[in-house]
């Protein structure tokens, strides 16, 4: 396991992580929760498995502390190590490492309602974005980013009544029949 790697789970593990709203939309886009690549981060020895997106109860951020089933590479589960684009991955360099963004001087926060869509349901669901000055402004806090994955799950479960404890939720219906 790398020097870097093991830094990384340290952070991870002490909660001291944030992820970039475009981040978080990147993992989402390849039909993984965040919450559970965050935790193959804090379990895995940085070679990932290749399988199917864990969309599972044994992977729920809302049952509390419990295991992601499998660590996970970031990106897409079955390409090469590589990130997805250039700039998407982690410095190998042999720079600190330290806790947050590096390089903010100044932080603010401002609160947004994000919408999480899964089939015909949509939630939307209050967050508050850290911004700075780092180039990955804005960023998602772990309590949100487990919170946005926790609406996802319960939408995707028709769980309902566990969807709207984080926001408000709607049915989408087709405005004209095709």
């Amino acid at each position: 396991m790398s020097e870097i790697l093991r830094r990384v789970q340290t952070l991870v593990l002490g909660g001291d992580w944030l992820a970039s709203e475009h981040g978080y939309g990147e993992i989402l886009a390849d039909d993984f929760m965040a919450t559970v690549v965050v935790a193959g981060i804090a379990e895995g020895d940085g070679r990932g498995v290749c399988g199917p997106a864990p969309w599972s109860e044994r992977s729920d951020p809302a049952a509390g502390p419990g295991r992601a089933p499998h660590s996970r590479r970031l990106g897409h589960p079955c390409r090469s190590a590589a990130s997805r684009r250039p700039g998407d991955g982690l410095q190998a360099g042999s720079g600190a490492l330290g806790c947050g963004p590096q390089g903010a001087e100044t932080e603010m926060t401002r609160k947004r309602t994000k919408l999480v869509q899964v089939g015909k349901y949509a939630a939307e669901v209050e967050v508050e974005l850290i911004e700075d000055d780092t180039a990955w402004s804005p960023y998602l806090s772990p309590a949100d980013v487990t919170k946005l994955d926790a609406v996802r799950l319960a939408l995707r479960r028709g769980d309902l009544g566990a969807a709207e404890t984080y926001g408000t939720v709607f049915e989408l219906v087709p405005v004209k029949q095709a």
